[in-house]
């Protein structure tokens, strides 16, 4: 009896076992086939070109090639319509008849080539005619094979060059004809010779008498990668005129254009055949006046053509370029007419939908330049800097500028497209790399990512449903931040995360401790994940991740709660530990109050880096410190957001002092959107705009006012429709105007200028006004 009894505990044993070893099964193919989800696409879209072959070049020889394909239509049919679907592995240019296809650069866009390339769609109709057409697509390497990154690589994606095409044409009887990209196809050199985003482009515009035409290639590429565009096309903008110009001492022109911009230089000349015009760009100019060029690192940032002979306009086509300065040189005697020369600004066209001014200049002028860097930097993809040899898609600058971004422009899809590349470029062990789309590694499935850097796979999309009210962002983005959160911690020892990273860049103070802004962000992306599953329905897991948070955070208070050290007593130490809500209630006044000590101590200065400063002024105006906070908006001593803008910036800096006070430059990007997340605080603080919660119709408005900007004008095109704020203060009396949309209402505090208890009243939609002393 007892051997049965054994052998029956053995088989329960065994089934014990079997089961748990089953259920580690489901859970690692769960894991994987939740992995593979985000970064297959699903190939619906390829059926529009079922037909259509990959085609390139049959050597490498040529580095930018034309393809052409002649064609005739039905001289008895009428075309009712004619679409054109276009893609490549590279970066494209299209015309029929000699027309440009679309007012847009560098299509198809930056995504992750290995799972995902965007196509586009074009109504051609009106370029078609009944006899002989001619389709030509040039073709440039852009960010797939060409020169890109700190090491000047190639073929960072792939080594050939591609397109897959398919022009259909609609007759008027319902009959159609199809032209795909095929055998049928020939290639051949075009007058652009060299192309990358950091040398610049050289062109050839002579005339060529005759040109070799080369059979196209077949190329094995997947169709099922292709998927349709999913933000608005970058394109040309803004134009500036010389401002001012002068000759160095070799002969060469100096132009300034009077803003930092990212795009090109545009101009109308006329050369003897065969003479050579360069264009080179900077954004500074050195002490001699000449181009500062220290800052491009690898970049040479330079134009080249070879004139034709006759009056012709110049411009890049595959390039862009970040400058407010420009140098022609010319090596014949081509004259230069300063009225035909413009800087042309290049950015993804967004609908713009806040605006914000006041009675003092300075503010407003960093308003715009918190706009520009935005501009310059929103090309295509949310990039770090335009003009040295970079121009990376950083996550951590992407998530620090998502709100800021989010008030000015309608941003939604353009995040969405990035957050898309994230989930794709993901590592399969969860971790986030610190740029986005990940060219470095592209075919590597372990990767590594670190605090505040990788934390945008939580921090966008929850940004994003703020603002937007979509659940859609987090139900496609929940498994990328779910691995996210997971990765995080495979990597705690004894629950602190200890890993390496960046830190509080460039922050002018003493150096936050890595581990206490790990743990910090650890808790919020936790915790943000929680709320995140409740939203989705998710009860399991928004339960398990909550205990994760607070276990975390528990661990965070017992390690660094006392912030009795220099490096976890720093500004960014107590707003981290403030913004995200580790500590007890009651102990939350007294670090909002060491925090403004360490300010004071500081001279009245910030000494925050690129993840501390977008919280200091919300923090510290949720602490009821709002004359400090104002005091710091408004400081000029360096470091501050008014020092650049009293040295003439028209753009954000990279770095704080990045020209010292005695006027020398430091090589860094002068152009970099990170420290305009203050922008933020101008829509949400200043005007006091507290968008409605997901759900909700009530808008809160609280401004938070102060006579040194006499008065406030602030208007925000939210999902209801329009919100604008007005307010004025004169002799001790404050005039304040809300205007809400229809199918709103409101809250709104109204403050005292001369103190006292602020009072709220519920309001309707409509002009509100209100006046207090």
């Amino acid at each position: 009896m007892t051997s049965f009894l054994n052998s029956i505990r053995k088989f329960i044993r065994y089934l014990l076992y079997l089961a748990v070893f089953i259920c580690i099964l489901l859970i690692c193919f769960a894991k994987v086939f939740a992995i593979s989800s985000r970064k297959v696409n699903c190939g619906v879209y390829p059926r529009f070109f079922a037909n259509a072959k990959w085609i390139g070049q049959a050597d490498t020889n040529l580095e930018v090639i034309q393809f052409e394909r002649v064609f005739s239509i039905n001289a008895n049919k009428k075309i009712k319509s004619a679409t054109l679907y276009l893609s490549a592995l590279g970066i494209y240019e299209s015309s029929i008849n000699n027309h440009t296809v679309g007012n847009t650069y560098f299509a198809p866009g930056w995504t992750s080539y290995l799972h995902r390339v965007q196509f586009q769609k074009y109504d051609i109709t009106a370029l078609l005619c009944q006899s002989n057409n001619k389709l030509k697509i040039i073709l440039s390497e852009g960010w797939y094979s060409g020169q890109f990154g700190s090491e000047m690589k190639i073929n960072n994606y792939g080594s050939s060059n591609a397109i897959v095409c398919l022009l259909k044409i609609i007759f008027t009887d319902g009959s159609t004809q199809e032209i795909v990209s095929d055998k049928q196809w020939k290639y051949t050199s075009s007058f652009i010779k060299q192309t990358d985003f950091y040398n610049g482009e050289m062109q050839d515009t002579r005339t060529v008498a005759a040109k070799k035409y080369t059979p196209v290639k077949i190329l094995p590429r997947r169709k099922s990668l292709l998927i349709p565009q999913e933000i608005p096309f970058v394109k040309t903008h803004e134009t500036f005129p010389c401002k001012k110009s002068w000759l160095d001492s070799a002969g060469s022109r100096i132009l300034d254009f009077g803003q930092n911009l990212a795009g090109f230089v545009r101009l109308t000349v006329k050369g003897q055949a065969g003479d050579t015009l360069k264009i080179s760009h900077a954004e500074m100019l050195d002490q001699h006046g000449n181009l500062y060029t220290e800052n491009l690192r690898l970049a040479k940032a330079t134009d080249t053509y070879i004139l034709n002979g006759k009056m012709q306009t110049l411009e890049p086509h595959f390039t862009y370029h970040g400058f407010r300065y420009a140098k022609i040189t010319t090596n014949g005697k081509t004259e230069i007419n300063l009225k035909t020369i413009r800087s042309v600004a290049l950015y993804t066209d967004l609908k713009w939908n806040g605006n914000f001014s006041c009675d003092n200049t300075e503010l407003n002028k960093l308003q715009q330049n918190i706009l520009w860097s935005m501009k310059s930097n929103f090309v295509d993809i949310p990039t770090d800097c335009p003009q040295r040899s970079e121009r990376y898609g950083w996550t951590g600058d992407a998530q620090v500028f998502t709100n800021t971004a989010a008030w000015n422009a309608d941003v939604y899809q353009f995040y969405k497209k990035y957050l898309r590349d994230l989930s794709a470029d993901q590592g399969t062990n969860g971790a986030v790399p610190n740029i986005i789309p990940d060219f470095r590694k592209p075919h590597k499935s372990i990767k590594t990512g670190v605090s505040g850097w990788g934390d945008a796979a939580v921090l966008i999309p929850w940004r994003l449903y703020q603002v937007y009210g979509k659940t859609e962002i987090l139900q496609k983005q929940y498994q990328s931040m779910k691995t996210w959160v997971d990765y995080i911690g495979s990597r705690t020892k004894n629950g602190i995360w200890m890993d390496d990273g960046y830190g509080d860049w460039y922050a002018q103070g003493d150096s936050t401790s890595l581990p206490l802004i790990n743990q910090c962000y650890y808790v919020n992306s936790a915790n943000l994940l929680s709320r995140t599953a409740r939203i989705l329905g998710k009860k399991t897991d928004a339960e398990h991740y909550r205990q994760l948070a607070d276990n975390a955070r528990h661990k965070f208070l017992s390690t660094f709660g006392t912030f009795d050290k220099p490096a976890t007593s720093t500004q960014t130490a107590y707003l981290l530990a403030l913004e995200f809500d580790l500590l007890p209630i009651k102990q939350r006044k007294s670090v909002a109050d060491k925090l403004v000590q360490n300010i004071k101590h500081n001279g009245t200065r910030l000494a925050t880096g690129f993840l501390g400063t977008p919280f200091l002024l919300p923090v510290l105006s949720r602490f009821g410190h709002q004359k400090i906070a104002y005091d710091l908006l408004l400081s000029k001593r360096m470091p501050s957001w008014l020092y650049p803008v009293s040295k003439g910036a028209t753009t954000i800096w990279e770095k704080w002092d990045a020209i010292k006070e005695d006027g020398s430059l430091q090589e860094c990007s002068f152009n970099h959107f990170a420290y305009g997340a203050v922008g933020e605080w101008f829509y949400s603080g200043i005007a006091g705009i507290s968008l409605p919660e997901p759900g909700s119709n009530l808008i809160r408005i609280t401004p938070i006012v102060d006579r040194r900007l006499g008065s406030v004008n602030a208007a925000y095109k939210s999902r209801f429709g329009t919100i604008q704020v007005k307010w004025r203060i004169v002799h001790n009396q404050l005039s304040l105007y809300i205007n809400l949309p229809t199918g709103t209402k409101g809250e709104v505090t109204v403050p005292y200028v001369s103190g006292g208890t602020p009072k709220t009243y519920q309001v309707k939609s409509g002009l509100n006004h209100f006046i207090t002393r």
